[in-house]
């Protein structure tokens, strides 16, 4: 599991929407400024987007099973 996933799972779901929201506007804003001048940093979108669905998918195990996920149960599918 990613450092990342790892950081998220600390969060409850009001924060992971709040942070979901933030990120979004970012990703908005990162798409306005590319069309003015290119991007410094291409890679910074695609990490965005990364983590939008990193926490969509936190999101929907919360709606689904209506608990918190535990580390050990999210594993990669193979």
């Amino acid at each position: 599991m990613s450092k990342k996933m790892k950081e998220l799972l600390d969060l409850n779901s009001d924060e992971l929407k709040k942070m979901r929201g933030d990120l979004q506007s970012r990703i908005m804003m990162f798409r306005f400024k590319s069309k003015i001048e290119p991007p410094k940093n291409f890679m910074e979108k695609r990490e965005m987007k990364k983590q939008v669905s990193r926490i969509n998918t936190l999101l929907t195990h919360y709606e689904k099973t209506g608990e918190a996920p535990v580390a050990a149960k999210i594993t990669k599918k193979k």
